[in-house]
This record gives C-alpha cells, sequence and structure tokens, in this order.
C-alpha cells in the first residue's frame, strides 16, 4: 500500500506528507523477520531524508479499532522508528507536545512555507 502511495503520488506539485510509510513497513519486517532495512526501502530512501516523528503522548493516547496496541507498545514501536531513521542518518524533527495548530506551524516553518485556508 505504501508502495502505491507512492507510485501514485510521484507526479504531485505539491508536497506530500506520509503517515505509515515504507519506513513502517521496513521497521516492522527488520524488527519481526530480520529483513535489512534495503530490502524494503530499496538502495535509496524513497522519501525526504528529514521527517517529522511524534512521540507518544500519554495524555491524549487512546486506542481504536484502527490503533488496537497499547501505549507502551505504541512507545516501543516508536524507539524503533527513531532508531531507524538515526541509522538511516535521516534528519529528525521531534514535534513537541503541544496542541495541533502549534505543530503545524512548526511543521509550516520548518519547511519555509504556510497554507491558507481559503
Amino acid at each position: 500500500m505504501a508502495q502505491a502511495d507512492l507510485t501514485r503520488m510521484a507526479s504531485s506539485p505539491n508536497p506530500v506528507f506520509y503517515d505509515r510509510g515504507l519506513l513502517d513497513a521496513a521497521v516492522g519486517l527488520k524488527s519481526s523477520f530480520g529483513v535489512p532495512f534495503h530490502k524494503t526501502l530499496g538502495s535509496r530512501f524513497p522519501y525526504s531524508n528529514r521527517i517529522f516523528v511524534a512521540p507518544p503522548w500519554r495524555d491524549i493516547y487512546a486506542t481504536t479499532l484502527d490503533r488496537q496496541h497499547s501505549f507502551e507498545d505504541a512507545t516501543r514501536e516508536y524507539d524503533r522508528i527513531r532508531g531507524a531513521a538515526e541509522e538511516l542518518r535521516l534528519e529528525i524533527i521531534e514535534l513537541p507536545r503541544v496542541d495541533v495548530q502549534t505543530r503545524v506551524l512548526i511543521v509550516q516553518s520548518t519547511l519555509g512555507f504556510g497554507w491558507n485556508e481559503d
């Protein structure tokens, strides 16, 4: 699915943000089955080398039908993803535990652009 998303959005003239993409799949395959990152990601990381990560935040964490794992499981997964990003030498921008609007402003500022709400 992540590969299909990349293919579908490859010609987009606008910035595209991915959540739960190939990096997550690569981390899962490596931690569960020992599959090296390059087997999942290919010879070149298919996204920007700058990634935004949102650390687990107990105060707002909730399980849902789509997110059934515990907070502790989410924390371990976050640690694996962050470790993989470091191993892949990606630029990690950790979003602070603040409201969504402030996080949006941080992303916009970091990337040097903003969106109009028109």
